[in-house]
């Protein structure tokens, strides 16, 4: 069984990806405060830097401090401040999941969750980002309780694909969530075609600095992983090359190499 908590690990070491790529559809800006307030611009980085920052001084003052930009501009920014709040929050649980703070890593990724939830508009970015974050909480429980967070998790993926089908993070959301999901409760059938379907679509369809572009990357790595465990290693290598030509300094795709020699 994969614990859920190492589909995360790998963001210490991930190459920071630019949010200049396109995005959905679905997304609506908050065009005023994005006029007169650079916080939003290039913000998938800055909360990744931050949490980078934390990790090297051990400390998670660098993302607090982000945590406290956000939490003043949500009021002029209801449509994608509680969006980036909610990362912020992610990055934070991921933070203390690192220094094995537990307690702290849950009450982070409950509160990036509840933000998200009492959003009265959702959009397919919000539903991706829930169904992640909820997909995330599952470590935190057992039984039951994590039967009826994983049904969320895939509810709300599901309805960021209805509205829109071509988001690329709530394909890669889906086929993490099947991919860490054991066999004997039915997971691991859908995993390789969500990750496809990932792969194929672009970061985002119109390039904008202001909103999310993660999750390619990612969905390379996973398919690689998925396809290396079935003994497919030519396909895998096929795949390798592809996103390697993609993602060129991608830490997870070199050390995902060293699976193909």
């Amino acid at each position: 069984m994969k614990p859920v908590y190492f589909i995360f690990l790998f963001l210490l070491s991930m190459q920071v990806s630019a949010c200049n790529q396109g995005n959905s559809q679905t997304v609506e800006l908050d065009y005023n405060l994005i006029a007169s307030d650079s916080l939003f611009k290039g913000i998938q980085d800055k909360i990744f830097n931050a949490f980078v920052s934390a990790m090297l001084q051990e400390d998670v003052q660098p993302v607090l401090d982000q945590e406290k930009k956000l939490t003043e501009a949500l009021p002029q920014s209801p449509q994608i401040g509680p969006y980036w709040l909610a990362y912020n929050y992610f990055y934070k649980a991921i933070f203390f999941g690192e220094v094995e703070d537990y307690d702290n890593s849950e009450a982070a990724v409950l509160k990036g969750i509840e933000i998200l939830e009492a959003k009265e508009r959702k959009n397919a970015e919000d539903l991706a980002l829930l169904a992640y974050m909820q997909s995330f909480s599952i470590q935190f429980v057992s039984g039951m309780k994590a039967g009826i967070i994983s049904n969320r998790c895939k509810k709300n993926g599901l309805a960021a694909i209805d509205l829109d089908p071509e988001n690329l993070r709530a394909h890669y959301v889906l086929g993490s969530i099947d991919y860490y999901t054991p066999a004997q409760y039915g997971g691991g059938k859908k995993a390789e075609s969500y990750f496809k379907k990932a792969i194929e679509l672009p970061d985002q369809r119109i390039a904008n600095p202001y909103l999310p572009s993660w999750g390619k990357e990612d969905a390379y790595v996973l398919l690689i992983e998925l396809l290396l465990e079935q003994d497919r290693k030519e396909e895998a290598v096929t795949l390798y090359k592809e996103g390697v030509a993609e993602f060129p300094d991608s830490y997870r795709l070199g050390e995902v190499a060293k699976l193909l020699i």
